[in-house]
């Protein structure tokens, strides 16, 4: 049994090499095949190379031709798509138009209560009296109607640098 699986395995060998050898020893008859076929293939091109152009520019102006013969029918039907577009879109403006400009008025309102909710006293109302006894002091009477308490200090600051002293 193993003489008969070594045999077999030596006909396998020798099949595998006496392909390859057949195939390096038939490769330059094969390039040459090869390189004869694109000679031959490119000798035509060039010698039917005038009628090859003569058959493309007819090609094309038998195409423009076809074209410009649906032409009425071409641009009538793109002018309906433009019409349908169009009438699509403006037949939706009007309540598009009417949202945004609702949506802006309710923000712009929103924004006029935030606004009028700032200036309304919501932590009181304190009176700050400031009294320096130096030579370039001033005297400051300020009402303070801030929505969170100022300290003293912030009061200083915030009257100095509106006053620029």
């Amino acid at each position: 049994m193993a003489s008969a699986v070594l045999s077999i395995i030596n006909a396998a060998i020798t099949l595998v090499q006496g392909l390859i050898t057949g195939i390096i020893g038939a490769l330059p008859q094969i390039v040459n095949a090869a390189l004869q076929l694109v000679q031959s293939l490119c000798d035509a091109l060039v010698s039917n190379l005038p009628a090859l152009v003569q058959s493309a520019v007819k090609l094309v102006l038998q195409l423009v031709d076809g074209i410009l013969s649906q032409l009425p029918q071409i641009l009538n039907a793109t002018l309906e798509i433009v019409n349908s577009l169009l009438s699509g879109i403006l037949s939706m403006l009007p309540d598009k138009i009417y949202s945004i400009g609702s949506d802006n008025v309710e923000g712009l309102w929103n924004g006029i209560g935030d606004m009028v909710g700032g200036l309304v006293p919501s932590a009181g109302t304190s009176v700050v009296n400031n009294y320096y006894n130096n030579d370039n002091s001033r005297t400051v009477n300020q009402t303070n109607n801030s929505p969170k308490a100022l300290s003293r200090l912030e009061i200083y600051r915030l009257t100095r640098n509106a006053v620029n002293v």
